[in-house]
């Protein structure tokens, strides 16, 4: 019973109220909240566990989150869809390796160094922030969050509008 009154309740979002929820530029506001949360759980933990957060806004402003935590990675794009339906910005956070060139894989690379990845989707872009962290002494440091300031297609070519 609870259940089918929990399902009436959920709106899948539109585009228009969408737009309204995050405001001109919600990446800055939702990385700040985000990093604050995943610097608090690291150093206290020394760990970050693999999760998705669906983000709540209002007029542009993070107001709560909902997470849900990943068993299988292979979950990720579909879970992703599917909370995009209910929140206007949902955050993907893990841990994982980088290398600092590409002449092996960050698993196999000898100088590899660890971070905690935070990648911020909303239904037509995406940011991230590859936060490199120490495990030892538990620390994790700010990264600069990069995101594109439009979407275009391989070499720079523009993209036509999705219906």
């Amino acid at each position: 019973m609870g259940e089918a009154s929990n399902k009436a309740k959920h709106v899948v979002l539109t585009e228009e109220m969408r737009a309204g929820m995050l405001g001109d530029n919600p990446f800055i506001p939702a990385y700040d909240f985000l990093f604050a949360m995943v610097e608090s759980i690291y150093t206290a933990s020394g760990g970050i566990d693999h999760q998705l957060i669906g983000i709540d806004f209002q007029d542009g402003k993070p107001t709560g989150i909902n997470v849900v935590a990943i068993r299988r990675i292979e979950d990720v794009p579909r879970l992703r869809e599917q909370m995009l339906q209910r929140w206007p910005l949902v955050a993907h956070v893990f841990e994982a390796w980088v290398a600092p060139d590409t002449s092996a894989s960050p698993s196999k690379h000898p100088e590899r160094f660890d971070v905690v990845s935070i990648m911020l989707n909303t239904s037509d872009i995406l940011a991230s922030a590859p936060c490199r962290v120490d495990p030892v002494r538990r620390t994790i440091e700010r990264a600069e969050l990069i995101f594109p300031d439009r979407v275009g297609g391989r070499l720079g070519r523009e993209l036509p509008t999705r219906h």
